[in-house]
């Protein structure tokens, strides 16, 4: 039992080395974002890359993050928004967003969207939006692209939708 735990924690653990080198690479589609979506990209890589440092030298259990402080929550993003963040966001230009679970989960992209909107809703400044997701599927996001649409039009905002695909550890643009 404990060798398999170490096992599954092995894998967590390498699943977000992969997630940072695939940020920090070009991708398909990369160029298609525009110089702020990819200099925000580049900063939440540095700070993903950051709270990793600091959670393995902690020796942590949890390599997902989790509301009680992890990778995922622990990037401290003091030049945009982030979503799953445990600290109240202060409205910023840019929003980026982690749906690394899978669909229908709390933290895939169709119930992360509810927390996009309201962020959306609230702050005014937002202009730029960016999606990490693992969880692609056109159900959803067709669910979702009016919702999309309507704020990019009527806020002349961007937003991107990055799928993150683990068997070739990389990102690809899927809207935008």
């Amino acid at each position: 039992m404990l060798l398999f735990l170490y096992s599954f924690m092995q894998i967590k653990i390498y699943f977000m080395k992969d997630l940072i080198k695939a940020i920090k690479n070009d991708f398909p589609g990369s160029d298609d974002l525009s110089d702020q979506a990819k200099e925000g990209l580049s900063i939440f890589s540095n700070d993903l890359e950051d709270a990793y440092s600091r959670y393995i030298s902690g020796n942590k259990d949890d390599a997902y993050g989790s509301l009680k402080g992890g990778i995922i929550s622990d990037v401290e993003a003091g030049s945009y928004d982030y979503i799953p963040s445990t600290v109240g966001g202060k409205c910023h230009s840019l929003l980026i967003v982690e749906a690394l679970g899978t669909s229908g989960s709390a933290n895939g992209f169709n119930k992360r969207m509810l927390d996009v909107v309201d962020v959306w809703l609230k702050c005014g400044n937002n202009k730029i939006t960016i999606i990490i997701t693992k969880d692609w599927s056109e159900t959803h996001f067709n669910s979702w692209l009016r919702i999309i649409e309507t704020y990019k039009k009527t806020r002349s905002a961007e937003c991107y939708i990055l799928q993150y695909t683990e068997h070739t550890k990389s990102l690809s643009l899927k809207y935008s």
